[in-house]
Order: C-alpha cells, then sequence, then structure tokens
C-alpha cells in the first residue's frame, strides 16, 4: 500500500463515520419531525443532507484528493508494510477516537439539562435523562477502550491509582 492509497482509504473511512454521524442525528431528530416548523423542517434538512453529500464526494473523490494533500516530494510509489496488528490498532483508534467525539459532547449536553433539572426542580423526564447519562458513560468507557486497547487501558488505569504515592 502506498501513502497516497493509506491516506485515501484514511479519507473513505472519514467518510463513513460521517454517514454514521448522519445516521445518529437522524435517528434523533425524524421521531420529533411533525412538531417543528417549516424554517425547522430546512434547517434540519440541510443539516443532514450536507453531511451525506459532503461524504459521498470524500468517498468517490478519495484517491485524488489524496495527491493533493500529500506533498509531491512524499508521493513516491514505494509500499509501506502494514501488518495486521498496526491495521488493527490503526482502527480500534480511529473508531475509539469517535466514540469519544460523539459521548463527550453529549455528556456536557446531558449533564448540564440535569444541573439545570435540579437547580429549578423542574420534572425534564428524570428517567430519560439518567438513561442518556448511563449510555454515554458506557460509550466513554467504550471509547477508552478501543483508544487505548486492553493494555494501553490497564497501564493508564494502574498509572491513575498510583499517582501520588512514593515509590
Amino acid at each position: 500500500m502506498t501513502k497516497n492509497e493509506s491516506i485515501g482509504l484514511a479519507l473513505r473511512i472519514a467518510s463513513i463515520f460521517l454517514v454514521f454521524y448522519v445516521l445518529e442525528k437522524a435517528a434523533a431528530t425524524i421521531p420529533g419531525w411533525g412538531r417543528v416548523g417549516e424554517v425547522s423542517t430546512t434547517a434540519i434538512v440541510v443539516m443532514l443532507v450536507v453531511p451525506l453529500v459532503f461524504a459521498g464526494i470524500l468517498w468517490k473523490f478519495a484517491f485524488p484528493l489524496s495527491k493533493i494533500l500529500l506533498p509531491p516530494a512524499t508521493q513516491i510509489t514505494e509500499d509501506i508494510r502494514w501488518s495486521l496488528t498496526d491495521i488493527e490498532a490503526t482502527a480500534f483508534t480511529i473508531i475509539g477516537v469517535y466514540v469519544l467525539s460523539s459521548a463527550i459532547p453529549d455528556g456536557f449536553y446531558i449533564a448540564s439539562v440535569f444541573i439545570q433539572s435540579s437547580t429549578f426542580k423542574a420534572d425534564l423526564g428524570q428517567v430519560s435523562i439518567t438513561s442518556r447519562l448511563i449510555f454515554i458513560i458506557v460509550r466513554l468507557i467504550i471509547g477508552f477502550w478501543l483508544l487505548l486497547g486492553a493494555k494501553g487501558l490497564h497501564d493508564f488505569l494502574h498509572k491513575v491509582r498510583s499517582a501520588g504515592k512514593r515509590v
């Protein structure tokens, strides 16, 4: 696999993540579609269609874009040797970053809703907030697991546990 091909593959993976993003946002917005006005419907359609179009363009033109992204000096046709372990580690790291990048903003949102509901004594569906909070915590755990791997997560937790101890 050449450097151009590996960058093209990364761009195609990014387009797949954009499709996942659109599916996640569509699942959250389509159930409430009938309650929004005409302007909101247009905004929702634009927010769902633009990433899909961008993902399609990214998928279709991934390899020509990789030639543009790489400087001419690095576009040598020599093969890059990737072992199966390297490919797995890279793929799981990318998936972990995606899971974390989608879970962290949701966590801040749910935490702010939870704080507002407890501050103003409003009933915003505590079961829904609690279940979404648990869902986000599980996504964070899975994201860290994928990002760091089993050994990396073990080493990270060991360092956290032994932080502050004198050796």
